[in-house]
């Protein structure tokens, strides 16, 4: 909390006196009125500054930002994890938070209920955000158009994904503008990908090798600038996870943020983040929104 406090001197009071006539002749005046020096000046209330409220940030986005597979996070449904990303921002900067994320959304979720089998539907993540809240983060585009599928699921054409790119990039900037009304005020931030490609090779957990490696990685690599042009666009903070994962795919053994073909129950779900995947990108999104906001 920040404050200023301001304090006054007290004066001193002045008492002067005056006297009567000694005439006899004449009625004897009336005293004098006595007089006084200056008013005293009362001490002022302490002046403080109303108190700084915490941020108030929303995360909206799909099993990336959730945590789906990390330890704790529920089985169906959403999936929202306990230390996913989101969670470790509020904590960081100090805000009050809302997490509207849930596995499998896409970005029409913004707008309308997720449903999920056995569960009740997630509502449309947008119905988290308020007039006044301060940072919307948004992990959204994996899941449209069949991007993440093509790029993982066994005998798909891997060049089949980089076409669904462009419509990634129309939906995001759709989710943006609608944001913005309704948080006028609010930063945005575009939260990308980590990397899950690697850059040469192939490995037991890895789906790519030769051409198809190529192919995903080409993909991979559109998604993250289409998604950087979308934030120059609108004017929303870009978070390059793919850069900064550089290194830390699927086949980087206990270096890699993400999972690869393999489930491993309670440690990261096929193709999504390990703990310290989730971790790494928090402090990438602090660091964002510090540079931001304070």
């Amino acid at each position: 909390m920040r404050g200023v406090l301001t304090s006054a001197a007290l004066a001193g009071i002045l008492a002067l006196t005056g006297c009567g006539s000694t005439d006899p002749t004449r009625p004897a005046a009336a005293p004098a009125a006595p007089t006084t020096g200056p008013a005293s000046t009362p001490a002022t209330e302490p002046a403080t500054e109303p108190p700084v409220r915490p941020l108030r940030y929303v995360a909206l986005g799909d099993s990336y930002t959730s945590g789906a597979g990390l330890p704790g996070s529920a089985p169906r449904g959403c999936r929202r994890a306990a230390r996913a990303y989101p969670a470790q921002v509020a904590l960081a900067v100090g805000a009050t938070y809302a997490d509207a994320s849930c596995s499998g959304a896409r970005t029409v979720h913004v707008l309308q209920p997720q449903p999920h089998p056995g569960v009740r539907p997630n509502p449309p993540q947008l119905d988290r955000v308020r007039a006044d809240t301060d940072v919307v983060s948004i992990g959204l585009g994996f899941n449209d158009g069949g991007f993440l599928r093509d790029l993982t699921l066994p005998g798909r054409d891997r060049s089949e994904a980089i076409t669904h790119v462009p419509g990634i990039g129309r939906a995001l900037t759709r989710v943006v503008a609608r944001v913005r009304e309704r948080a006028p005020e609010a930063t945005i931030v575009l939260v990308g990908y980590p990397q899950l490609v690697p850059v040469s090779g192939t490995c037991r957990v890895s789906p790519w090798s030769g051409r198809s490696r190529r192919q995903a990685y080409a993909a991979f690599d559109a998604l993250s600038r289409e998604t950087a042009a979308v934030a120059a666009t609108t004017g929303a903070v870009f978070v390059d996870v793919a850069a900064a994962s550089a290194g830390h795919d699927v086949c980087a053994g206990s270096k890699a943020w993400v999972n690869g073909s393999q489930r491993r129950p309670g440690t990261a779900a096929a193709f999504h983040p390990f703990q310290r995947g989730q971790d790494a990108v928090a402090r990438l999104v602090v660091a964002a929104v510090r540079t931001v906001v304070g």
